[in-house]
């Protein structure tokens, strides 16, 4: 219960970002499970995620951190299979950069069509 708390206070968060840093900063603690420097390699990895992504879909760095931490809560609750939020953004990341797909993609189809092959193996 503390854990689903703690996310939902974290994502609720994540609605009043202002900046890239504040949200790559949040979105590394919700990866790590906990407080990080912010000079943290996953602060700045996360920053690097977010605003590459964001360049290639229709969607703002913020929705697409929000999306991703509904994906891994989706996956990991429904279920039963544990990805980091990282990870998540790493394989989209990846997506996007081998496909050739159109510059209006959506983020939200792309995670969608991640969230069920892993479900369904």
């Amino acid at each position: 219960m503390k854990k689903i708390f703690v996310l939902f206070f974290i994502i609720s968060s994540l609605a009043f970002s202002t900046t890239i840093d504040e949200l790559a900063y949040q979105v590394a603690v919700i990866n790590n499970n906990g407080a990080i420097s912010k000079n943290d390699i996953s602060v700045k990895r996360s920053k690097y995620l977010l605003q590459n992504i964001s360049k290639h879909v229709v969607e703002t760095p913020q929705q697409v951190a929000d999306m991703s931490v509904i994906g891994m809560q989706s996956l990991e609750n429904k279920y039963g299979i544990k990805v980091s939020l990282i990870t998540i953004l790493e394989e989209m990341n990846k997506t996007l950069m081998s496909a050739d797909l159109p510059s209006n993609q959506k983020y939200l189809d792309l995670l969608t069509m991640y969230v069920l092959l892993l479900a369904n193996g």
